[in-house]
């Protein structure tokens, strides 16, 4: 009856010393997304279920009193939007995610994208009358537009807009 005894007290110490779950998380796979000229979306994990803090700022370090968001919902994938942004901005930010009473933190930064014309400019350019290598067979198919190769007589070509470049300097500024 001893070896049992002995048995069963091995088992039981070997139980107690396993390992404990994790209770401090471990941020992995940051990220961001520029959803927006003046939006973007910080995304990263943890491998316990944690809070989500972003504190966001244009300057780097991220002062303390910089704006952030809270997200008290413990989650092991962490996504929290950001709006109200300045368009073509570099931003800076620091992710922090707690569980219990330890927590962890990251840091990098994203763009912004510029503004975009609310209205997209006319088109330049006109159908031009080229012969298109493009097409075979016994019809000739001759549309282009802005140098752009027709595959048939109906197809429809969508062309995007171009912007000026700024003017060149005069050889006196130079």
């Amino acid at each position: 009856m001893k070896p049992i005894v002995v048995l069963l007290a091995l088992t039981l110490a070997a139980g107690s010393l396993s390992a404990a779950p994790p209770s401090s998380p471990t941020i992995t796979l940051i990220y961001t997304t520029a959803e927006t000229s003046s939006s973007a979306e910080v995304v990263w994990n943890t491998n316990v279920a944690s809070d989500s803090r972003v504190q966001y700022s244009a300057t780097n370090p991220v002062p303390a009193a910089a704006p952030s968001i809270y997200l008290a919902t413990p989650v092991t994938v962490h996504d929290v939007e950001l709006t109200g942004l300045n368009p073509a901005t570099l931003y800076y930010f620091r992710v922090t995610s707690c569980a219990k009473t330890r927590c962890a933190t990251a840091t990098g930064s994203f763009d912004t994208y510029p503004n975009c014309p609310d209205e997209v400019p006319p088109v330049s350019g006109s159908w031009q009358k080229e012969p298109s290598p493009n097409v075979g067979g016994s019809t000739a198919v001759t549309n282009q537009l802005l140098a752009v190769a027709a595959i048939s007589e109906s197809d429809v070509w969508v062309a995007g807009w171009a912007q000026e470049p700024p003017a060149r300097p005069t050889s006196a500024a130079l």
